[in-house]
């Protein structure tokens, strides 16, 4: 085991309670000890990445970054934001 995946319904609610941020902020912590990744579900607005940023959590997924995509919608998707990355470099 080599991540850990910290369920939308703690990362949901984590701006607005305070003890579901400790919760997400201890996860982080104790993964980060044991060398393993952390991955957050569940990120819908700027305010929770940016939280989450501030913690040390190390990936996020949600509808901040993108819906549920089909496979075909998937690479187009992943060529432009590519570009946009490499347009910002």
């Amino acid at each position: 085991m080599n991540e850990v995946k910290i369920d939308l319904s703690l990362v949901r609610d984590m701006v607005t309670k305070t003890q579901h941020e400790r919760i997400v902020s201890s996860i982080i912590t104790l993964a980060h000890a044991l060398d393993m990744e952390v991955i957050s579900e569940g990120v819908e607005n700027q305010e929770t990445r940016d939280k989450l940023r501030i913690l040390g959590c190390d990936l996020i997924q949600g509808y901040l970054i993108s819906p549920p995509l089909a496979l075909a919608d998937f690479i187009p998707y992943v060529i432009e934001y590519n570009n946009k990355v490499n347009d910002q470099v």
